[in-house]
């Protein structure tokens, strides 16, 4: 084997055999000391992504030429895997960086991954890759306070990645402009309603929802949502809407105020109205917001 592991600095592996044998050592704990620099210049979707995710985790820095360099497979598991050190992954032509450690930032000029002290605002592309790195990105944070995912189409087979990685959130998620795929609201509904839900406001803006069902569970959503606020939120079935959140707040939903603005005031007037009177909430209209409020637990 031509790479040099005895001493602590760069390494650029000279072949594919060669990576699997750094691999293969890492995964069975003979990888010391540790590789400062990694650097990755060609394909690895063949290699065993267990042993690819020790090896990167024995290094402080892997630096790859392409993004594609993975395979889906591969990015899931480095994603989903537990570690202790700092690690930085830099993906050249996606320009991405992944940064786990004392600072716990995702930064990106490109596609506009930002988390500082917590937060994260993601404009991915609409391709699977993309969404995929930044689902990968932010799986590696320890912890999320802010998300706000804006004008993106979810592809299907990310929706429960991303539908968990909501879960995590301890403050504040803001959907924006978003289109979901079937069953992702369901997924979070279910989320919605175990113990370590954290979530405390949700934010919607500029929305379809076309589905009753998914409207439904919108509402099971935000029962368990200390706020909720919809902004220009069209919903197919604000009744079942309603009576979802109605029923998730009986059941002991933890939600105290909800928000309504805009076409989903509008078109759901009287329906905004009924839920307030169920609810026996405190319904105030000021700036365009018509908001109901359980003014009982805020005494």
């Amino acid at each position: 084997m031509q790479a040099k592991v005895q001493t602590n600095g760069n390494l650029t592996p000279s072949s594919e055999l060669e990576v699997a044998t750094l691999a293969n050592l890492a995964s069975r704990g003979k990888m010391f000391p540790r590789i400062l620099e990694l650097h990755l210049t060609f394909s690895q979707v063949g290699l065993n992504p267990l042993d690819l995710v020790s090896l990167f985790f024995s290094c402080d820095t892997v630096e790859v030429d392409e993004a594609s360099f993975l395979s889906w497979q591969q990015w899931k598991i480095l994603g989903e895997a537990k570690h202790e050190n700092n690690f930085l992954l830099i993906v050249e032509k996606k320009q991405l960086e992944i940064v786990i450690g004392k600072d716990k930032k995702v930064l990106s000029d490109v596609k506009k991954i930002v988390s500082e002290d917590g937060n994260v605002l993601c404009y991915p592309s609409q391709t699977r890759l993309d969404q995929a790195l930044v689902l990968t990105a932010l799986r590696l944070l320890p912890s999320v306070s802010r998300m706000f995912l804006s004008n993106l189409s979810l592809h299907s087979e990310l929706k429960e990645g991303f539908a968990h990685l909501v879960s995590r959130v301890s403050e504040t998620v803001i959907l924006e402009g978003m289109t979901f795929p079937p069953g992702f609201w369901n997924l979070l509904a279910e989320a919605s309603a175990l113990p370590d839900w954290k979530v405390k406001e949700l934010w919607v803006y500029n929305m379809n929802i076309d589905d009753p069902t998914d409207c439904e569970h919108l509402g099971e959503v935000g029962s368990h949502t200390r706020m909720v606020d919809l902004v220009n939120v069209k919903l197919s079935s604000f009744e079942r809407f309603s009576q979802s959140f109605f029923d998730g707040v009986k059941r002991g939903g933890r939600c105290e105020e909800v928000k309504f603005t805009g076409i989903t005031t509008e078109e759901n007037r009287e329906g905004i109205d009924e839920l307030g009177r169920k609810l026996k909430w405190e319904k105030r209209t000021d700036y365009g917001y018509v908001t109901l409020k359980n003014v009982e637990t805020l005494k």
